[in-house]
């Protein structure tokens, strides 16, 4: 799949896990703009709307600095997650 560029893979020591309340921690913010549409409507549907005009680096500054309560690294050899 990783090779159809159905997945996509981050390699080294960190990433980067975000406490959002509501959702089961960590959280890591995906690089996908709908997938983090999905996140906003979870957490708060009232800012959607607001939310949908939105760059992908904005809405996940948006996401970091309105709901994240905390931020952490967490220990990483290979993680793979589906781009769609």
């Amino acid at each position: 799949m990783w090779k159809a560029g159905r997945i996509e893979r981050e390699e080294g020591s960190y990433i980067i896990g975000h406490n959002i309340p509501g959702m089961e921690s960590p959280v890591i913010l995906p690089n996908n703009r709908d997938q983090l549409l999905k996140i906003v409507e979870r957490i708060a549907p009232e800012k959607i709307q607001e939310a949908r005009q939105k760059s992908l680096d904005e809405l996940r500054k948006f996401i970091k600095q309105r709901y994240a309560t905390a931020t952490f690294p967490l220990p990483n050899r290979k993680v793979s997650y589906a781009i769609e």
